[in-house]
């Protein structure tokens, strides 16, 4: 993996997936964000507690960093369900599944995982 900083924010890509110019990735950290403690800094979970405005800052801190459009993250239900989009996700609407797919360009496909 490499890290990279932009914007004092950090960033891990993947060697592997560096071939790919078409596929925008990375893998972030807590650092670099607006939430206070104990959430501190760059939580993005809407389901915690945090402050909402801090956490819609935060996602926008990934999006720009990861070069997305707009991010998309479903509810994760520790099953096997898929969400494929096909078409861009409905505001309102709770995507419920594991793994995220799309085909369409710009679209941040972020999946959150516990720090503990």
């Amino acid at each position: 993996m490499k890290k990279l900083e932009p914007n004092g924010v950090p960033i891990y890509k993947f060697n592997n997936l560096e071939g790919f110019p078409e596929i925008s990735h990375g893998v972030f950290t807590r650092v670099g964000g607006f939430s206070k403690k104990p959430f501190n800094t760059l939580n993005i979970a809407k389901n915690v507690g945090d402050d909402p405005l801090a956490v819609s800052k935060n996602r926008e801190v990934l999006r720009k960093n990861s070069g997305s459009t707009m991010l998309f993250a479903g509810n994760q239900v520790h099953g096997t369900d898929v969400i494929v989009l096909e078409e861009p996700p409905e505001p309102d609407r709770v995507y419920d599944g594991d793994a995220l797919v799309t085909n369409f360009a710009g679209i941040g496909l972020m999946i959150q995982t516990a720090d503990c």
